[in-house]
């Protein structure tokens, strides 16, 4: 066990046992100042004085933000999925007040989970960071979805803060703590609970331990008035050992007075019992036919509550579309091994969801199209009428190979009506989309208006091979437009067109974890991009892997971009001025940690783009004999960057020609390398 789990453990007075787990933040109790870490991919405090500054101001005690993590979810089980959010709030405070400069505002954070916790999701990337602003931003929240699959000496989430360039080479402060408390299956739980606590059961029985509750049961006043009025209260709540007698206790005075129960623990519990009586409680209704009619009788039937259509095994003919209206809680469940199929023009949009739907979830279809020509939409979409509280498609698969249109659309504004309205909660993955005319997934709100009409997006471990076919345009995932809070994560590409992975206009998005690869076209793996708008900005790409014959990674107009240990390759010589990963008029962001091998002449270009920092990679363009510099620095707007410690591979015989691994040209300047 390491030092910060055994200080956490002094501070709480807990003692580990391997049954319950408990998740709480130490809110009540005084907390020590806080703690330079160097590294904080580790669990380990190190206490040494002597240890680097940050590029800029060190973070103090002075911090004008107020970090904090909390946990929704007050009970789970093992496997269960959590979610923790993260919240940064720029206190109410003037500069000179607190004695703290004004780029204090701006951060990065890592967090630093307990081992045997996976993370599965949400808008929280390792150095993901924001500018704070009493009157545009006051505050920003991420959260992290994850499940924990065992328990671990690991006792603590820890928040740790950097500045606004801090990456894995830098110190970073620890800001919150949500402690992580083991309780035996066999133990009752504290009476006083700190605030925020999880329990994560994962003892013997599953059933939920309980929890100190109040039942009061009053003794009505006398005639004569000589009874007192008694409550009698439920104290204590014990499981004992199978087999042994129940047993009661009552403790206190009147008139208040505690029942304590001692109960036999029965027969194991059922770990899903509860998600199942909800389940239960929403009925399933069996498609009579095979057709697009008797699928629409089905989802008309579904009472308010909601329902469970269940598509039996079979090829379903669709002459025209169905439609989700005004619907709440409905899965459309084809058990995978009902194929949706259509020639009609009428149906190549073959499930619409519209107007105000919560909770509806596609899952287990398989859609295919032979519609030809070129259609706006498709094969599942949304439109600006649709208001959306949770929407999945999961398990599915789409082919749609010989029209111009999508796998997946939502569009959540019109501008030929210039209105829209806003959804969130858009879950999208575990689909394959194999064959496509023209992309995978479009999601489109492009009402430059302010709003930011898309909110929690989260698309992950999904297959896309060979898209683009009938179009200009084929990116495997493509978010476009006023939306938030969006991660992209562990999916494959193979062969997509023009864009693997495209982020236009959007802010606070993760990529992280993706494989894009280019066998027999030629494509961008990473595009992200702002069409003069200045509204993408806080984007995170991290440990994605790039094999394509376009640029592995390029990016325009762009705010806060922060690109961390990537694998970017393009062997391809046919066109080197863009098999380089490409900066161009960007502002302020890092370049760390990567793995660059291209056969450009430069493995890195930062055009009109400035405040980044470049260190840590590993550049070749050993692929290209020239010899050229390996960073190109180029424009008038490409200043302020430092570039600091690379590994730097020429191709053998070039390695002292004379040109420098680092050039600046065409008025860039006061850069430092």
């Amino acid at each position: 066990m390491n030092y910060f789990s055994k200080r956490v453990i002094a501070l709480l007075g807990v003692t580990l046992c391997p049954a319950y787990l408990v998740l709480s933040a130490p809110a009540s109790l005084p907390r020590p100042a806080p703690s330079l870490i160097d590294n904080p991919a580790s669990s380990k405090i190190d206490s040494k004085a002597n240890k680097p500054s940050f590029r800029s101001s060190p973070i103090t005690n002075n911090d004008p933000i107020r970090f904090s993590i909390q946990v929704r979810q007050a009970t789970i089980n093992l496997e269960d999925e959590v979610e923790l959010v993260i919240t940064a709030e720029l206190l109410d405070i003037t500069p000179a007040s607190m004695f703290f400069t004004e780029s204090a505002s701006s951060f990065r954070i890592k967090l630093v989970m307990p081992e045997g916790f996976r993370q599965t999701g949400g808008s929280y990337v390792d150095y993901v960071g924001a500018t704070l602003s009493p009157t545009t931003r006051p505050s920003v929240s991420y959260t992290v979805r994850g499940r924990f699959a065992s328990l671990s000496n690991t006792t603590a989430f820890r928040l740790l803060r950097g500045n606004a360039i801090a990456n894995d080479q830098s110190q970073f402060v620890e800001k919150a703590v949500l402690a992580v408390n083991p309780i035996g299956s066999r133990s009752v739980l504290p009476t006083s609970r700190q605030a925020e606590a999880m329990y994560v059961v994962t003892g013997e029985t599953s059933q939920q331990p309980a929890t100190q509750t109040t039942a009061v049961v009053t003794q009505p006043v006398s005639a004569t008035g000589a009874n007192p009025l008694i409550n009698l209260s439920i104290g204590q709540v014990k499981t004992g050992k199978a087999g042994s007698d129940a047993s009661a206790t009552i403790t206190g005075s009147a008139p208040d007075f505690k029942l304590n129960l001692v109960i036999p623990k029965g027969e194991k519990g059922d770990s899903n019992a509860g998600a199942r009586a909800t389940a239960a409680a929403a009925p399933n209704i069996v498609v009579d036919g095979f057709t697009n009619q008797a699928i629409q009788t089905a989802i008309n039937a579904a009472p308010a509550t909601g329902a469970r259509i269940i598509l039996p095994p079979g090829e379903y003919t669709f002459t025209s579309n169905i439609s989700i209206d005004n619907k709440s809680n409905i899965v459309l469940d084809g058990q995978g091994a009902a194929v949706l199929k259509t020639s009609a023009i009428n149906a190549a949009t073959m499930i619409w969801t519209f107007h105000t739907c919560n909770n509806i979830r596609l899952t287990g279809l398989h859609l295919v199209s032979q519609v030809a020509g070129n259609y706006g939409y498709g094969m599942v979409a949304t439109n600006e009428q649709s208001k959306l509280d949770g929407y999945e498609i999961d398990h599915c698969s789409f082919t749609a190979p010989l029209a111009d249109f999508n796998a997946i659309s939502m569009s959540q504004y019109s501008e030929g009506s210039n209105q829209g309205e806003t959804s969130r909660n858009i879950r999208i993955h575990h689909n394959k989309f194999f064959n496509i005319g023209r992309m995978g997934i479009e999601i489109l709100s492009h009402g430059f208006d302010g709003v930011y009409r898309l909110d929690g997006i989260d698309i992950h471990d999904n297959e896309f091979r060979n898209l683009g076919i009938n179009s200009t345009y084929g990116m495997s995932v493509s978010l476009s437009g006023l939306m938030q809070n969006a991660r992209i994560s562990n999916n494959q590409t193979v062969d997509a067109k023009e864009i693997g992975y495209e982020v236009v206009n959007a802010r606070y998005v993760n990529i992280v974890n993706n494989v894009a690869l280019g066998v027999n076209n030629t494509f961008a793996g990473i595009g992200i991009s702002d069409n003069n708008r200045n509204l993408t900005q806080y984007i995170t790409v991290s440990g994605n892997t790039c094999t394509t014959k376009g640029a592995p990674l390029q990016a325009f107009g762009t705010q806060w971009l922060t690109v961390t240990g990537n694998t970017f390759y393009n062997p391809t010589t046919a066109n080197s001025a863009i098999t380089m990963c490409r900066f161009s008029s960007c502002k302020y962001g890092s370049f760390t940690g990567n793995t660059v091998v291209v056969a450009a002449n430069s493995a890195l270009t930062l055009d009109n783009t400035g405040y980044y920092a470049v260190s840590g990679n590993n550049l070749s363009n050993a692929l290209n004999t020239n010899g050229y510099e390996l960073i190109y620095l180029y424009n008038t707007q490409a200043t302020r960057n430092v570039i600091g410690t690379n590994v730097y591979i020429k191709a053998a015989g070039t390695e002292n020609n004379g040109i420098p691994n680092v050039k600046q040209a065409a008025g860039a300047a006061n850069n430092t390398y």
